[in-house]
């Protein structure tokens, strides 16, 4: 009996010395944890390397060939469709790597100086929308009271309006260009940012550490800055992981109907707008651009998944 009980002291003492091992290892962060679960997302990962090389391209595609994106030669053009293969030499080949348009402009330049423009207008609009987004619902629920009331109205009546309308006023007293286009984008693109911001920030502002903050006499902008925006930044992450192939899905789609960017300036709606309109005769127009902003928006999307299980993973369950 005593020999039961000295074993059992023994295996309890081993018990206690393991969990006490197992304790004494070094913790993982929050952001270290969540970069253990990306990158051992494999779809994620390779998302991440086709759009690194997309955006490589997009830097130095441009001058990986003398020709520039904005210069027209309709007199080569007219040259080639008058011989026996004119469509055939306006195709891809070793001097025009993605063939060139009907005015003559090379396409190689301008698919990747489109892929720039349509990278640049989805990250800045996603980042002005949520900086606008996360400080609004952050006032919005940290106050709560009249202010929060006045605020969500206000975002309930903007967004009752089709964002096409706000597009199409900017564009008529601004014109097309990059600023107007990132202005109308952004006009409406923060109200769910807010929303979701607010939703957290009532969540967070009855915690312990905010009431003791408080107590302390802490400033609410502080306490906003250094308290309830850091505990939400895996939710803006992730919701500005989304909005990025919402902006430049949009872009394209504003300059596929002719009210986005103007020449010379080109994105990728805007060569797919062109492509269609040569798609019986010259499908490649299409057919390029139309790859290059399908990869990008695949590439998008499954990255945001990957950081929304790496954030939350209960939602993989």
């Amino acid at each position: 009996m005593a020999d039961l009980t000295k074993q059992e002291l023994y295996e309890h003492v081993g018990a206690d010395t393991a969990q006490a091992e197992h304790i004494a290892k070094p913790q993982l962060s929050y952001a270290r944890d969540v970069a253990r679960r990306f990158f051992s997302n494999r779809i994620a990962v390779l998302s991440v390397a086709v759009l690194a090389l997309i955006a490589i391209m997009a830097v130095i595609g441009p001058f990986m060939t003398s020709y520039d994106y904005r210069t027209t030669d309709v007199a080569a053009v007219s040259e080639k469709l008058a011989s026996e293969a004119g469509r055939a030499a306006l195709g891809p080949d070793a001097e025009h790597w993605f063939g060139v348009d009907s005015l003559g402009r090379d396409l190689w330049a301008r698919v990747w100086m489109g892929t720039r423009y349509s990278l640049l207008i989805g990250f800045a609009a996603a980042l002005v929308q949520a900086i606008i987004g996360v400080l609004i619902g952050c006032v919005s629920g940290y106050f709560g009271g009249m202010v929060d009331v006045i605020i969500m109205r206000a975002v309930d009546i903007m967004d009752a309006i089709p964002y096409l309308i706000y597009v199409i006023i900017i564009m008529m007293v601004l014109g097309s260009g990059f600023l107007p286009i990132l202005l109308a984008l952004t006009l409406t693109g923060w109200l769910s940012m807010a929303r979701l911001v607010r939703g957290q920030i009532l969540a967070l502002k009855s915690e312990d550490y905010i009431l003791a903050a408080r107590n302390l006499d802490t400033s609410p902008v502080r306490i906003m800055l250094r308290h309830l925006i850091p505990n939400c930044m895996g939710s803006i992450i992730v919701s500005l992981s989304m909005a990025i192939p919402n902006a430049i899905f949009s872009e394209a789609f504003l300059s596929f109907l002719g009210i986005g960017l103007s020449a010379p300036l080109t994105s990728l709606g805007q060569l797919i707008s062109t492509g269609i309109q040569e798609m019986r005769n010259y499908p490649y127009q299409l057919i390029i651009p139309s790859a290059v902003i399908s990869l990008l928006m695949l590439s998008l999307q499954l990255i945001g998944d990957g950081l929304r299980d790496a954030v939350d993973p209960k939602l993989r369950k």
